[in-house]
């Protein structure tokens, strides 16, 4: 079967498939024929060799795949061949994967295909549930594919005033068309004083950041008293500034969050949440759609900004 092995770090000209044996599922997993691959920036990192969790070479990347049941192990009572199915595979980067069952999301008939590939909306979910009651949400890289779920979620949950910071004019335009109240881009001169403005002056409740580094300080400093920033990411690849005696007396939280924490059950609820959003037409799951052989331009289109919403392979 065709799969990426990573041999070397580097440029997403590394990425090659090649011929590989088909993985056989264990008693307690699923093997799925692949149908189409969701690219989360965290492959980005994996392939140049940053990532956090370090993948020796020869690495195979994981990535969320959606796809159809080929077989299932001994073990397997819920699910049969036949199924459309999504999850996380280890090898996602593949024509065939296993996954245990229990980690599968299956996908109800009549939803068209891609949209069961929801992984980073569960980020966004997962996200936002880190503080409660709020009012006030400030979302980065507000464009991308969890920011883009994020903005959304926080509408539909309640949030009242909803700011988005995005790169160029166009996302800006995207993320209001998602529902932001407000929303701006870095490459403003005075972006810290438009979302200042945007929450009158007060901060926002929760933050949701992706960048880091001095946007991510810039940012810390406007959590509303009480308030929570939730970094999940550091696409700038620089450390931020904190003050802790701002954070002590602003009663302030600063945390890190990740989907991997969420539980089984959690995940499988929100997962069947938002596939129901989207049936009504609540929730949009946009995505741009390359087909496998053009690995390359879609880990470019990532990596040079200009992707908006999800990215993902069709094989």
């Amino acid at each position: 079967m065709k799969a990426i092995i990573l041999n070397q770090y580097g440029g997403p000209e590394v990425l090659e498939w090649q011929e590989t044996a088909k993985p056989l599922p264990q008693a307690e997993e699923v093997l799925i024929k692949t149908t189409a691959i969701g690219i989360n920036y965290a492959s980005v990192l994996i392939r140049q060799g940053k990532y956090r969790a370090f993948y020796p070479l020869p690495a195979k990347m994981p990535a969320e795949i959606e796809g159809v049941i080929e077989a299932v192990g001994a073990n397997v009572k819920h699910l049969t061949a036949g199924q459309r199915v999504t999850g996380i595979a280890g090898n996602g980067y593949a024509a065939f994967v296993v996954i245990n069952a229990k980690d599968v999301f299956l996908i109800p008939p009549g939803l068209p295909p891609t949209q069961g590939l929801l992984s980073q909306g569960l980020t966004a979910r997962y996200l936002l549930e880190q503080a409660k009651d709020y009012q006030s949400v400030i979302i980065t890289a507000a464009a991308s594919g969890v920011g883009s779920f994020a903005v959304q979620l926080a509408r539909l949950k309640g949030g009242k005033n909803i700011i988005a910071l995005a790169g160029n004019k166009e996302k800006v335009i995207y993320a209001k068309s998602l529902g932001a109240t407000y929303a701006c881009s870095y490459f403003d001169a005075d972006w810290q004083e438009q979302i200042a403005k945007a929450t009158n002056h007060t901060g926002a409740d929760l933050i949701l950041d992706a960048i880091g580094g001095d946007t991510g300080t810039t940012l810390a400093a406007m959590i509303a008293p009480g308030g929570t920033m939730v970094a999940y990411g550091n696409m700038s690849e620089k450390s931020m500034t904190i003050d802790g005696n701002t954070l002590a007396l602003k009663a302030n939280r600063i945390t890190g969050a990740s989907i991997y924490h969420a539980t089984p059950e959690n995940k499988q609820q929100w997962w069947h949440e938002m596939v129901t959003w989207i049936q009504e037409g609540k929730l949009k799951s946009e995505a741009a759609v390359f087909p496998y052989t053009a690995v390359a331009a879609a880990f470019r289109s990532i990596e040079s900004r200009n992707a908006t919403g999800r990215v993902v392979l069709t094989l």
